[in-house]
């Protein structure tokens, strides 16, 4: 009898090993391990691999224990109640198969998928044609129900350790550089716009609006209808310039985008359209600031 508790619990244990490689694995696919071994390079080139052997492994034991635990009760304990057996198998699994692996593995998911790697790669050997099965199906099934045209997204950090990756030998400079763009990804036109901009009426002489910017010391003047309403901006380049041109001929016009866009978004569409200046407005459609490709370029050097 304790034989055949023992093979009930080892059978669980090692799918918590299963359970637990699953869940470092996937938290390492997300960022860069720090001393990537072959195995474990292989397993994160391979996930559709590690996974379907992962849950295959899983269930298998699982199922092995529930079966041996049956076996135990109905021979030692045939007066027992046959809830007995699920109960406690479930109870032993939870905490043996998933709880305590996957606690582990949350907190030190490098060093677990270095030690449980090993096992999952035999068992992937020994369920080899099992495993490609069903990996080519779930590939079938991934191109069936996927839109054309879609690309899954990465997050930022994804993203980050993706670029690493490849920038082995790369100078720090620009590595910096790289970083500044990442955190700049996470930033929204809110977070840089400038507010308080000065402004002009579409009525205002050239002289009065080149007059204005150079006491504010700025490059790009805002200029309005006579309501108030932005119609775009005079750079000081073309009032200098185009001498005796009215102000209504010297507008340029400007991307308008709301708060939440984010940075790098906004910098695409600036690209897009060749514009320099962006509006920003609020949820009332208000202006609320600007943001000039100039500065989100800036933001981008070390």
């Amino acid at each position: 009898m304790l034989i055949r508790i023992a093979i009930a619990a080892i059978c669980l244990i090692i799918a918590g090993i299963f359970s637990g490689t699953e869940t470092a694995l996937v938290l390492l696919s997300k960022r860069e391990p720090k001393q990537p071994s072959r195995l474990l390079s292989f397993w994160l080139t391979h996930p559709e691999r590690f996974l379907t052997t992962a849950l295959i492994g899983t269930n298998i034991f699982v199922l092995a224990a529930s079966s041996v635990s049956a076996y135990i009760f109905i021979r030692y304990c045939p007066s027992c109640s046959k809830l007995l057996p699920i109960v406690i198998t479930s109870v032993s699994a939870l905490y043996l198969s998933d709880t305590i692996p996957k606690s582990i593995a949350l907190f030190h998911p490098e060093r677990f998928a270095r030690f449980t790697g090993g096992i999952l790669y035999w068992f992937h050997l020994s369920l080899y044609p099992v495993v490609i099965g069903v990996s080519e199906i779930t590939k079938l099934f991934r191109k069936l129900f996927k839109p054309e045209g879609t690309v899954s997204p990465l997050s930022i950090d994804e993203l980050h350790t993706l670029a690493r990756k490849h920038l082995q030998g790369i100078s720090k400079g620009k590595i910096s550089t790289l970083d500044r763009i990442f955190s700049l990804a996470q930033l929204e036109a809110a977070d840089v716009m400038e507010t308080g901009y000065p402004s002009a009426s579409v009525l205002t002489s050239p002289q009065k609006v080149q007059e204005l910017a150079i006491k504010s010391r700025k490059e790009h003047i805002l200029i309005t209808e006579e309501t108030g309403e932005p119609l775009g901006y005079i750079s000081v380049i073309d009032l200098v310039a185009h001498r005796g041109k009215s102000i209504r001929e010297l507008i340029r016009t400007a991307v308008i985008t709301d708060e939440e866009t984010h940075l790098l978004a906004l910098l695409a569409m600036l690209h897009r359209e060749k514009k320099e200046i962006a509006f920003i407005r609020g949820r009332e459609n208000r202006l609320q600031g600007i943001i000039s490709k100039k500065r989100m370029l800036s933001l981008c050097l070390p």
